[in-house]
């Protein structure tokens, strides 16, 4: 069956009520290497350039829409299905292009008109890795369902907020940190 990101074989469970894709450890890290930059580059992007640049929103839903596809494959070990842990995540998605403010200053000034932004490379580089965090998490949760709305209601939150910690989490599954107060999945920032 083609997917999205490539020629890979996936198979589809008909008994999974929440339209997961079983397959392979192994192709869930390729599909991975697929998404790895653009979610970056295009991560970056967004952080930069804001809610008033005309293509925010598409490129937000475009990042989103991918995660959300990551977040449905797993694979079976043992007889449990199974993601990657968040960390694997943040490290296969993130690490070779953002890992540090330098290589987010690269990725800025790549982009068109960044002169204004790239003073601020740190602080979108702060933002990003509280992105990564809460993004990952979401993605490697098997006790819940990852929707597009609440990856893009994660990310306007951290662009709202300065100087956010680390997320905590009620219960290991949970989607959404438990000590951002006024965090709610159904509400953006700007739209």
């Amino acid at each position: 069956m083609n997917n999205k990101g490539g020629s890979s074989k996936v198979s589809k469970q008909k008994y999974d009520l929440w339209n997961r894709i079983i397959t392979t450890r192994r192709n869930i890290c390729q599909q991975l290497m697929i998404y790895d930059s653009k979610i970056t580059k295009r991560t970056v992007f967004c952080l930069a350039k804001g809610p008033e640049h005309p293509k925010y929103e598409l490129v937000l839903y475009d990042i989103c829409s991918s995660l959300c596809w990551i977040s449905k494959l797993m694979y079976n070990s043992d007889g449990e299905m199974k993601k990657l842990s968040a960390q694997q995540y943040n490290q296969r998605i993130f690490d070779g292009y953002a890992e540090n403010a330098d290589e987010v200053l690269l990725i800025l000034e790549r982009l068109p008109d960044c002169e204004s932004i790239l003073a601020v490379a740190s602080d979108i580089f702060r933002k990003m890795q509280t992105v990564r965090l809460l993004w990952c998490h979401m993605i490697a949760s098997t006790c819940e369902r990852v929707y597009i709305e609440e990856l893009a209601a994660a990310f306007e939150y951290v662009m709202c907020h300065e100087a956010l910690p680390d997320p905590l989490y009620a219960y290991e599954g949970a989607l959404f940190p438990c000590n951002y107060a006024d965090f709610h999945w159904g509400k953006r920032c700007f739209f």
